[in-house]
């Protein structure tokens, strides 16, 4: 386990001993309801809105454990919230390619989720820091924002700025925050993989607000 003297030792905890087992429950305990809840709504037809109230569950789950994770340092917040993520994004990716192929953008998406089931592997498995990248989830909090309104259709001037503004302060800002935090392990020889995977995520980052500042939509 990485041992950084900026992170908290009860924030700096690792899944490999005797957490393991619990978090493999968890895993498979929240992949199962993921299924039933799948199989007991609409499947006869596309329903546009079913993968925005995934999307809004599973968004909500990560924001609100990771609070409670940096509020409490609660191991067990900490330990759903990387189930929630994981669970959530195979089934987000299995729906998404049977229902909406046309929907499953090579970048956006299937590199997208492949990337975020490899980087939870090496954070898990291998660097072993489970614990705090878990902070890292808190930045789900806009996509629940952006979810809520698609779901919706909200066209509201005041929501959009909102949403900008949580975007600016969890992606980027926190976003490097976090980074800053970790730069011990980042700028590592052993994880050249982890520091590329930053400046990526980070331009990304950058150039999608970016991006939606400029044609942001503007309402009556």
């Amino acid at each position: 386990m990485a041992l950084l003297n900026n992170i908290h030792p009860s924030i700096n905890f690792s899944l490999n001993g005797d957490l393991s087992e619990l978090y493999r429950h968890c895993f498979y305990s929240l992949l199962f309801l993921n299924f039933v809840w799948w199989f007991m709504t609409d499947r006869s037809k596309k329903n546009s809105k079913k993968s925005f109230v995934f999307a809004i569950w599973q968004t909500s789950a990560c924001t609100i454990f990771t609070v409670l994770f940096i509020l409490t340092h609660n191991k067990w917040y900490s330990i759903a919230t990387h189930a929630w993520f994981l669970s959530g994004m195979l089934m987000d990716f299995a729906y998404g390619f049977i229902y909406f192929p046309e929907d499953m953008y090579m970048l956006t998406t299937n590199v997208h989720h492949v990337a975020y089931f490899l980087m939870e592997y090496y954070i898990i498995t291998v660097l072993d820091i489970a614990g705090i990248f878990s902070l890292y989830f808190l930045q789900e909090f806009p996509t629940l924002m952006l979810n809520l309104k698609r779901y919706y259709n909200i066209q509201n001037n005041a929501y959009e700025n909102a949403f900008s503004v949580s975007f600016f302060l969890l992606r980027i800002v926190y976003f490097n925050y976090i980074n800053y935090l970790y730069m011990e392990i980042i700028l590592s020889d052993d994880n050249m993989g982890l520091l590329i995977c930053t400046i990526v995520v980070n331009y990304m980052h950058i150039s999608w607000w970016w991006n939606y500042m400029k044609d942001k939509s503007k309402y009556d």
